[in-house]
């Protein structure tokens, strides 16, 4: 989870967003802040952002839980076939 994001993940382009350059900081902010567990708090005038920049990190959260998760999937089954044969 340590990937900075140099550009909008490709999730919110597809969805017609546009990310601003402030709340891409803030989301690779929150994205580093988890991973090296950080308690962290967004604040800052209203109408900013804060609210799609947690959508944008929870869901880049669940994007790379799925892969790995995935890639565990994969890893199991061919671990049980190898142990069959």
């Amino acid at each position: 989870m340590t990937k900075k994001f140099a550009e909008q993940p490709n999730y919110i382009t597809e969805c017609g967003g546009t990310l601003h350059g402030y709340q891409l900081e803030g989301v690779n902010w929150l994205r580093y802040s988890w991973s090296h567990h950080i308690d962290t708090i967004l604040a800052d005038e209203m109408g900013l952002g804060k609210t799609i920049q947690t959508i944008v990190f929870l869901y880049s959260l669940y994007k790379e839980v799925r892969a790995l998760l995935m890639q565990l999937e994969l890893l199991f089954q061919f671990v049980k076939c190898g142990s069959v044969a």
